[in-house]
C-alpha cells in the first residue's frame, strides 16, 4: 500500500504477554511490512504516561494512541467499565471479542471516549483472572477473611463480600509487593502471572475461580485517526479480524503452559467446589452488578440499561468459537 510517511506512538505497559503484547506489536509490525516502512507505530512500554494517565495523554495529543484499562479511569468510564463486572457469563475470548466490539459502540460508552477525543480501535483480551497467592491455600471461603489482594474495581467489591481486603495497584509492582509480604494474593490471568514471573513467590493458585476479565482495549486520538489517508484506515480496519486470531492463539498457548509452570514451582492448585462457586456467585455476582448500575445511574448514565444489554449480548454471543 502506497502512501506518506506517518509516524505514530503509542503508549502501552507492563511486561509483554499474550494478553496485549501480541496485539500491538503485530499491528506495528502488519502496519510498516503492508507500507513498505511508510506508515510506523513505535510502541513505548511505560515510558510516555502512567497506565491511569494515557487516556489524558491522547486527549491532549501528547501520543496517537494507548491502552486503556477502563479500571483505571473510573471517573471518566464509568459505562465502559460494565465489561469489567465480576463473574459474568464468559466463556471465551471470542466471545468476549464479539460483545466488546458490540459493547463499545453503545452511545453512552462512545460519549466517554468521546469526551477524551479518543476513539476505540478494538479489544485487548484479557483472559478470566484467577489467584495467586503466598501463605497457606485457603479451603473454605472463610479463609479468604482478612487476605490482602491486588483487585481492581468491582473485583475488589465482589472480593470483600467474603472478606478479603482489595489493594488496587499497577500489575508492575505485585512481583515487589507480594515478595514482602505487603500482599497476600494477586488477581490477574495466568498469562500476567507468568508475564511477572508471580509463581516465584507464590506458593498456591486457584484454577476455577473465573472472577472476571478487565476491559483493555487499544484506543487512538480522533483527530490522529482521521487525519489518516483512506488506505492506511483500510489497512486497520483489515488487521482486525487478523489480530483476534493471533491473541486468542497465543493466549490459549500461554494458558495450557500454566500449570506445568506452577507445579514446577511447587504451588499448590486450588479448586473451588461447586457448592463454593455457587456461594460465591450468590454474594458477590448480583449484588455488585446492581450497585454498579445504581452508581451508574446516579451519573446520568442507564445503568439497569447496560447491565441488561451486557448480559444479552454475552447470551446471544455464548457460543462464539465453540
Amino acid at each position: 500500500v502506497e502512501g506518506p510517511k506517518v509516524a505514530w506512538n503509542y503508549a502501552a505497559w507492563g511486561n509483554p504477554n499474550a494478553a496485549q503484547w501480541t496485539i500491538i506489536r503485530n499491528l506495528s509490525t502488519f502496519l510498516d511490512e503492508r507500507t513498505d516502512g511508510q506508515f510506523k507505530m513505535n510502541i513505548h512500554y511505560g515510558q510516555l504516561a502512567k497506565p491511569n494517565a494515557i487516556l489524558d495523554g491522547i486527549q491532549v495529543g501528547a501520543f496517537q494512541g494507548g491502552t486503556i484499562l477502563s479500571a483505571y479511569y473510573p471517573g471518566k468510564l464509568t459505562a465502559t467499565s460494565g465489561l469489567d463486572l465480576p463473574f459474568l457469563p464468559i466463556h471465551s475470548m471470542e466471545q468476549f471479542a464479539e460483545v466488546t466490539d458490540a459493547y463499545m459502540t453503545l452511545e453512552p460508552v462512545k460519549a466517554e471516549f468521546d469526551r477524551s477525543n479518543a476513539q476505540y480501535y478494538m479489544s485487548i483480551l484479557v483472559p478470566l483472572f484467577e489467584v495467586i497467592g503466598k501463605g497457606d491455600a485457603p479451603q473454605e471461603l472463610a479463609d479468604w477473611q482478612g487476605l490482602r489482594l491486588r483487585l481492581l474495581g468491582t473485583h475488589g467489591e465482589a472480593m470483600e463480600k467474603i472478606g478479603a481486603v482489595a489493594r488496587p495497584m499497577p500489575g508492575a509492582r505485585t512481583y515487589g509487593a507480594m515478595d514482602r509480604g505487603e500482599l497476600d494474593g494477586v488477581t490477574m490471568p495466568h498469562t500476567a502471572f507468568l508475564s511477572y514471573n508471580l509463581q516465584e513467590v507464590g506458593d498456591w493458585y486457584t484454577s476455577n475461580l473465573r472472577l472476571g476479565t478487565a476491559n483493555a482495549v487499544m484506543a487512538f486520538n480522533k483527530d490522529a485517526y482521521a487525519a489518516l489517508p483512506d488506505q492506511y484506515k483500510a489497512l486497520m480496519d483489515e488487521y482486525r479480524s487478523l489480530g483476534y486470531h493471533e491473541q486468542i492463539t497465543e493466549i490459549a498457548t500461554e494458558e495450557a503452559e500454566a500449570p506445568a509452570t506452577y507445579a514446577a514451582a511447587g504451588l499448590t492448585d486450588v479448586v473451588l467446589s461447586d457448592a463454593q462457586i455457587e456461594e460465591l456467585r450468590s454474594v458477590a455476582a448480583h449484588p455488585v452488578w446492581d450497585s454498579w448500575a445504581e452508581t451508574t445511574t446516579s451519573r446520568k448514565v442507564n445503568g439497569e440499561e447496560l447491565l441488561n444489554t451486557i448480559l444479552s449480548l454475552l447470551e446471544e454471543s455464548k457460543d462464539a468459537g465453540s
